[in-house]
């Protein structure tokens, strides 16, 4: 079921193919069709394509990203920003059509869901917008094959030179740069679509084209921050916002729970680091460790990391009020999480880095009090288990960091089997079936998390206890 839809969600796709095509459809007979003398069969053969092609996206999501059709959030955002940038790029046309930002769909749509998407996305929309020009408008020659080839080419250059970046900086390259290629993707359409060339003529096109890269740099700008907010998605910029310092709950995290909050600091560090291994986002496991445990901030002392004093509450309560007590920071995490407005993906960490793995000490506190069998379910959290990669890791190093401290475990080869073991244990009890780490990442993983150990853990020269004074002329 992995790869198939649900039938609630099969039912979603179908209603948002049909708005998409709605939208799309009034968009054209305002701007395009209304004005057109075309025959009507013409109009109705446009038409019919226009569909074709929208299902051929959501065809594309289906056999090659799923996910997308599973996330109502994720799909309606590539609605919204595919529609959006199509009416922009239409009007901006109408001063000249090589002025249009047509790497603006490419640009939001890496940013906020990755390549495939925007790549893919982009070049059929931009495929759509030339069948309209070419059936409903006067546009010919360089005007109308020189916009398609430029379209093309900057969609290109826009998703595989955006990468990963949260410096400013870097967006302003990708703009110069598509502005470059498109320029000279402009000129050259001259050269092949106007016999006897005028100078002028083309440095107009080329200067036009060369300010669309600027253009499509600076409406990112402007839509990236609005959508990411109203889709609740994830990019390198809101997450690098999430981790700061200043963010409302990391200092209350500071404030209430401070044992918690150097726990995820540590565990943020291990978990960038796996996740750099194995080739995963560092930003989002980063942010994933930093809130993991928020829920901790409701009775912060009941967790022995905050404990200073020495007194520990579950010394004075049975076992099966612990647990209770203790499965809630999952329950009161994701509240704060949807109070503070946090990413889908960082709630779901909350809920399942601790997957349904049972709480030992108390199980065992319990057997040593109880007569008869008792059920391990009762003392284990409610679950789901990972269901990716980052949570998947975030659990084997949420749960060896807090080992390695508490036996203060001094050597690599003890840390190695304190580590092996930790994970043994999950993969008895199933804990990684539902994300997709194989065997061959959890062994990089496990070396990972022994390496930053030990570095963390690195000798130190032992100063001499000298008390140094100034020569005497200096005093």
């Amino acid at each position: 079921m992995k790869n198939r839809l649900t039938k609630n969600q099969a039912i979603f796709c179908m209603a948002a193919y049909v708005v998409f095509y709605a939208l799309l459809t009034a968009c054209c007979l305002l701007l395009f069709v209304r004005k057109s003398d075309e025959e009507f069969f013409v109009k109705l053969g446009y038409f019919i394509v226009l569909a074709v092609f929208l299902g051929a996206i959501f065809l594309y999501f289906y056999f090659a990203d799923i996910e997308i059709l599973k996330s109502r959030r994720k799909l309606l955002a590539v609605i919204c920003v595919t529609f959006v940038c199509f009416l922009i790029s239409i009007f901006i046309s109408k001063v000249n059509v090589f002025l249009s930002p047509y790497a603006l769909c490419a640009l939001v749509l890496t940013l906020l869901l990755g390549h495939r998407v925007a790549l893919f996305t982009s070049l059929f929309t931009v495929i759509i917008y030339f069948v309209s020009n070419l059936i409903f408008t006067d546009l010919t020659g360089a005007a109308l094959y020189g916009s398609l080839f430029e379209a093309i080419v900057t969609i290109i250059l826009a998703v595989f030179a955006s990468g990963r970046h949260i410096k400013r900086i870097h967006y302003v390259f990708v703009g110069i740069s598509i502005s470059v290629v498109a320029a000279a993707t402009v000129g050259l359409s001259y050269l092949l679509y106007i016999p006897g060339y005028s100078p002028l003529k083309i440095g107009l096109g080329a200067a036009y084209a060369a300010g669309s890269g600027l253009l499509d740099v600076m409406l990112m700008f402007l839509l990236v921050p609005a959508l990411e907010r109203l889709f609740n998605l994830t990019t390198d910029f809101r997450l690098a916002e999430l981790t700061s310092t200043n963010n409302p709950l990391i200092k209350r995290l500071f404030n209430e729970a401070p044992g918690t909050f150097n726990h995820s600091l540590t565990v943020a560090n291990y978990v960038e680091a796996c996740a750099m291994a194995i080739g995963e986002d560092t930003f989002l496991a980063r942010a994933a460790a930093y809130f993991h445990d928020i829920g901790k901030l409701k009775n912060p002392n009941y967790y022995v990391e905050n404990q200073t004093d020495g007194h520990n509450p579950h010394d004075e309560i049975a076992p099966e009020l612990s647990v209770s007590l203790l499965k809630k920071h999952i329950m009161y995490g994701v509240m704060l999480a949807r109070e503070y407005g946090l990413p889908k993906e960082l709630e779901s960490a909350i809920t399942e880095h601790h997957g349904s793995f049972p709480m030992k000490f108390f199980y065992y506190k319990a057997r040593k009090i109880t007569e008869g069998e008792l059920d391990l379910k009762n003392y284990s959290y409610d679950g789901p288990t990972p269901t990716s990669k980052i949570n998947g890791m975030l659990m084997i190093v949420d749960a060896s960091e807090a080992a390695l401290r508490a036996l203060n475990v001094n050597d690599a080869l003890a840390a190695e089997r304190l580590v092996d073991n930790i994970v043994k244990e999950r993969l008895d009890l199933g804990q990684f079936d539902n994300c997709d780490l194989t065997m061959n990442e959890i062994n990089i993983v496990k070396q990972t998390i022994v390496t930053t150990y030990v570095g963390i853990r690195h000798e130190r020269v032992k100063y001499p206890d000298v008390k140094l004074s100034a020569p005497e002329g200096e005093k």
